[in-house]
């Protein structure tokens, strides 16, 4: 298993990764495509797809900054779920020695509460004491609650730092993009 980094939409597997992302994510939490675009050009952004074998296993779209890496956005081929490959890939990133943070649905129902168990047996904690509502990735959405799991307890300082880097840095742009169309 390897992560390849896109750079582009001309990528080879940018196509079935995005694909992928539509399907796998409700619409208020996606990019359009022109934002997706957009937000390829960003140093922190790694756009990877998931490759196994050379073959399309999934993608696992995060920041890198110098604290943390936040995972934005993460699925494996529906055909694959249920394979290992999803904690294969979380194992790739643990490599960095960085603290992994990412955001879940409330777990809810069962296929939230499937969820969170999964980022668990990955090594993941909830941090329940934030009370986490970012900014819907779409104007015509409003915000909804998640809840945040990390690779290790997040201090206040560390999550304040964290939310500033989701608006300020990924979503703020994201929604320039969306006016200016």
């Amino acid at each position: 298993m390897e992560l390849k980094r896109i750079f582009n939409k001309n990528d080879l597997h940018y196509k079935n990764a995005y694909s992928l992302y539509l399907e796998a994510f409700p619409l208020e939490q996606t990019r359009n495509s022109t934002s997706q675009e957009f937000v390829l050009k960003d140093p922190n952004y790694h756009f990877n797809i998931i490759l196994v074998d050379n073959s399309f296993a999934g993608f696992l779209m995060c920041w890198h900054y110098d604290e943390y890496i936040y995972i934005e956005h993460f699925a494996i081929a529906k055909h694959l779920r249920g394979s290992g490959l999803g904690t294969q890939a979380l194992s790739l990133l643990k490599n960095y020695d960085k603290l992994l943070i990412l955001e879940i649905d409330p777990p809810i129902d069962d296929y939230s509460i499937s969820r969170q168990k999964f980022y668990e047996r990955s090594g993941f904690i909830l941090n329940m004491q934030f009370e986490h509502n970012p900014p819907a990735y779409r104007l015509e959405y409003k915000q909804q609650q998640l809840v945040i799991m990390a690779s290790g307890p997040l201090t206040d300082i560390l999550y304040q730092t964290y939310y500033q880097h989701v608006c300020s840095n990924i979503l703020r742009p994201l929604l320039s993009t969306q006016q200016k169309l």
